[in-house]
């Protein structure tokens, strides 16, 4: 259950319009950029790309036949002094292990306590001296917040989770976390997943 296979759907979430539900073996360039190196068995995703009620993972995450959902946040902040903004990922550390194919090549979004974590995109870093260890500042559009420099990434994650990546707490102190950009979600083992599916289906129907 690891990422692109044809077991792998897409429920898309229709904010306007009707629900899409997509199998992985499709052709569509959305499916193709959605579930490319994705994990987890169903993937809720808005169609027309707009974030869409976070509530929805509480929802998910009560489904009988779900064994987990994992929740995933994007916005904008700015680094120390820097004018420019640079996007910023919102997930928990078993969100981005379990639930993304995100190539962390050194570190982690280990939360040991004090300045809380972020995990760096590499390129970003080398090109603002940013290391492992450095404590630097975030600004979004609903606060700033210290974040430790704990881990390094590569990018590799479908959808991509930002230049900047933080747990849900420090992401809720930056930027709106009543919207998430996709839910990924793991079935109960030996469970009918297309029974599963149409829960999804109902669940997404009430957007």
């Amino acid at each position: 259950r690891t990422a692109a296979t044809a077991a792998t759907l897409m429920i898309g979430v229709a904010l306007v319009s009707a629900v899409a539900i997509l199998a992985a073996s499709t052709t569509t360039s959305l499916e193709r950029r959605l579930t490319e190196g994705q994990r987890g068995d169903f993937i809720i995703a808005p169609v027309a790309y707009e974030p869409f009620d976070a509530r929805l993972l509480d929802t998910v995450q009560g489904l009988d036949g779900v064994e987990k959902a994992y929740g995933y946040r994007r916005g904008a902040v700015r680094v120390g002094g820097d004018v420019d903004r640079v996007t910023l990922g919102g997930a928990s550390r078993e969100a981005i292990v379990d639930g993304t194919s995100l190539d962390v090549v050194a570190g982690s979004l280990y939360d040991g306590g004090g300045v809380a974590p972020a995990l760096v995109d590499s390129d970003y870093a080398t090109d603002h001296g940013l290391t492992i260890g450095q404590v630097v500042d975030l600004t979004g559009p609903r606060g700033s917040a210290q974040v430790l420099v704990t881990g390094l990434h590569d990018g590799g994650a479908r959808p991509a989770l930002g230049d900047v990546v933080v747990t849900p707490d420090t992401f809720a102190a930056l930027d709106d976390e009543s919207l998430v950009t996709h839910i990924v979600v793991f079935a109960d083992a030996g469970v009918d997943r297309s029974v599963v599916q149409d829960e999804l289906q109902a669940a997404v129907a009430d957007l």
